[in-house]
């Protein structure tokens, strides 16, 4: 049966749950989307020795009041006194987790900026969210982090300017810091306790070699053993390496282990490493050495195969305490086990192999990158990069962003050695394949550097044509930052470089950028000079992608300067052109402007239709940024409309986005909201 009397209309976006129906029974709905709560503590390991002294001083900072401020304190020592080990241990030992969550940030080989992001990733904002300036993020961070008292571990620390951003907002807070500085200005600024973690004494070493090797193996050589935790230098790697080899080698004697690594020389503690290293077979020796000559922070499998040719087995390095496998399957070295690896490496491989690992690293990297942008931002797009040969799952199972995510920090240091190396083809390469990840991901900073060395790079082979693409898309990543000056140079430099090339396609693409930097700067008719003349140079080429793109700048600049009649006309083009080669964000991002005309026009019914459509298309694309934009559009339509509540529900739609996102605008909507 029908009833036409009865509506069924919904529109807009919602965060919960909706329910159009009839009648119906019962209906139970299961609310779900609750706020993550990070619990990113390592696992505890076994033959942990206790250290009471510090875990009672560690008990009092854990458990102290909850409305108390945020303490601090730092773990230091000499590297390789257990630091890490120590600080999981305090941060697990709490009965009870904290309620706003735990977090594990290492920042050995990563930037402020790219931990920070990762922890309010956790909390669950999404990438496109995430602001670029620090400044901001540690706000976005705070915001995340405050009302509920949470635990932070940062490890690795080096100087006291990585601590602050990470300071949560919440009171209860703890903040565990390890570091082989005191980094006494913490203690002066934030009250910070230091927790110094000492070599372990005679009888806590023997305590934990006999909880790797067993007490009565140890009981049958009392002076021996002594004489080997000595050795060790109460260090808890070399103790584990020690009793790691007393299990395998059942047969080996306490007395014989110290016995070959006096043999070894001074240096007790690299004595006891090579001692294990020498019972390596062949290979994995070999794998041991060029392992340690690779230019990233970490590593893969596959990266390890391929770079260093080597068919040594990486479970047996993990087996005897010479390489950790992380968490997430990846592997690093202890820095005083590298040490040693990198001293074998200059004594038992050549000069030209060393050479070899770095510069096979780096075609690892560069191979997979330039899959990477290919799939990403398509074939048809303006490179100078060779395309690269297709590889059997290249991105180790996870898609093409997911590898290039996880594979940041080493892409960049890869583009560094590169140039360092001499090896300027690659170097440029590897920079304009990240490409993608830079675009998708706005890593400024990365950005900006990997887009300057790589012009440093093409500008040494002489390559006109590469230089003046990196350093006019470098532009708009200094835009972004606001550095102004130096995105001015990098254009200035750039567009003589393309008008000597001779390559029309990319002299549109500079053009069009030398028309993004002066829209961004206040200058929408320069902006459209530039654009006009980017738009011919795509039109000499067929480049049907670049002239939409341009075509909906040029609507966006006109309209900036209130030249409504050519705006729409040039929007409603833009649209169409945009529709044509399929980039229905693009389409969508014309018809805010197309319908911002109508209302600075009074066509107040044409602009809801526009508006309402494109809003529709960002949502269906997931465009949370532009949604915003959107709503804000549709906000201003409902004042001219004289309908407060509309204005107040678009406002709170996009104020929610931000909410539940955690977005950087939330508070100036807010205002906006009059709240």
């Amino acid at each position: 049966m029908s009833d036409e009397s009865v509506s069924n209309e919904f529109s807009g976006d919602n965060a919960g749950n909706v329910v159009q129906a009839g009648e119906i029974g019962s209906v139970t709905i299961y609310q779900g989307g609750a706020p993550l709560i990070p619990r990113q503590l390592p696992a505890r390991l076994p033959h942990f020795v206790n250290r009471v002294d510090l875990l009672a001083r560690a008990e009092s900072l854990l458990s102290a009041d909850p409305g108390a401020p945020t303490r601090v304190a730092v773990l230091t020592g000499l590297a390789g006194s257990g630091k890490t080990r120590a600080a999981g241990e305090l941060a697990g030992s709490r009965p009870t987790p904290f309620p706003g969550g735990e977090l594990y940030v290492d920042l050995r080989g990563r930037t402020v900026r790219d931990a920070l992001s990762a922890c309010v990733r956790s909390y669950g904002v999404k990438d496109d969210l995430i602001p670029e300036s620090l400044p901001e993020l540690t706000n976005l961070y705070r915001s995340c982090s405050a009302g509920r008292a949470s635990l932070v571990v940062l490890d690795d620390v080096t100087e006291p300017a990585q601590v602050y951003p990470f300071l949560p907002n919440g009171s209860g807070s703890v903040v565990l810091v390890t570091s082989n500085d005191r980094l006494a200005e913490l203690i002066g600024q934030l009250g910070a306790e230091v927790l110094v973690v000492e070599p372990l004494n005679a009888e806590h070493g023997r305590d934990l070699l006999a909880s790797i090797c067993g007490p009565d193996r140890l009981d049958a050589e009392p002076a021996e053993t002594a004489e080997l935790v000595a050795l060790c230098e109460g260090l808890p790697i070399a103790l584990r390496t020690a009793g790691t080899r007393l299990v395998e080698r059942r047969s080996l004697r306490v007395g014989k282990l110290v016995a070959d690594i006096k043999a070894r020389g001074i240096d007790s503690v690299s004595a006891l490493f090579s001692v294990v290293y020498q019972d390596l077979s062949d290979e994995t020796a070999q794998l041991y050495r060029r392992l340690s000559m690779l230019p990233v922070v970490d590593f893969g499998e596959q990266l390890a195969e391929e770079a260093t040719g080597s068919h040594g087995s990486l479970d047996r390095l993990v087996a005897v305490n010479l390489l950790t496998e992380q968490d997430n399957g990846r592997f690093r070295f202890h820095s005083l086990v590298l040490r040693h690896a990198e001293e074998q490496a200059l004594a038992g491989e050549s000069a030209t192999e060393r050479e070899g690992v770095v510069l096979r690293a780096i075609q690892y990297y560069l191979r997979r990158a330039a899959l990477a942008d290919h799939q990403l931002l398509g074939p048809g797009r303006l490179r100078f990069t060779p395309a690269p040969e297709p590889l059997d799952d290249p991105w180790d199972g996870v898609d093409p962003y997911a590898w290039l995510d996880a594979e940041r920090t080493n892409v960049l240091v890869t583009v560094r050695a590169a140039y360092s190396f001499g090896w300027h083809d690659e170097a440029w390469q590897l920079a304009e394949s990240l490409t993608a990840l830079y675009l998708g991901r706005r890593y400024l900073s990365d950005w900006i550097e990997s887009s300057e060395v790589g012009a440093l790079a093409a500008h040494s082979v002489g390559n006109r044509r590469v230089e003046a693409r990196l350093r006019s898309f470098m532009s708009r990543a200094l835009l972004d930052l606001g550095y102004v000056d130096r995105a001015r140079q990098q254009v200035d430099l750039a567009l003589p470089l393309a008008e000597e090339s001779g390559d029309g396609r990319l002299l549109a693409s500079v053009w069009e950028l030398v028309g993004r930097f002066r829209d961004t700067t206040g200058d929408p008719a320069a902006a459209i000079t530039a654009y006009e003349q980017a738009i011919a140079e795509f039109t000499k080429e067929h480049d049907a992608r670049g002239i939409a793109f341009v075509t909906m700048f040029v609507g966006t600049a006109l309209l900036a300067q209130e030249r409504y009649g050519k705006a729409e006309s040039t929007l409603r083009r833009a649209i169409e052109l945009c529709r044509a080669v399929g980039d229905q964000r693009m389409a969508a991002r014309a018809g805010i402007g197309l319908g911002t005309v109508h209302m600075r026009l009074g066509r107040l019914d044409d602009a809801r239709t526009e508006l309402d459509s494109s809003l529709a298309a960002l949502l269906a694309g997931g465009h949370l940024n532009y949604v915003v934009q959107a709503r804000e559009a549709l906000a201003d339509l409902a004042v001219l409309r004289g309908d407060d509540a509309e204005r107040r529900a678009q406002l709170t739609a996009a104020l929610k986005i931000q909410e539940q996102f955690g977005g950087p605008e939330a508070e100036r909507l807010r205002t906006k909201l009059g709240e």
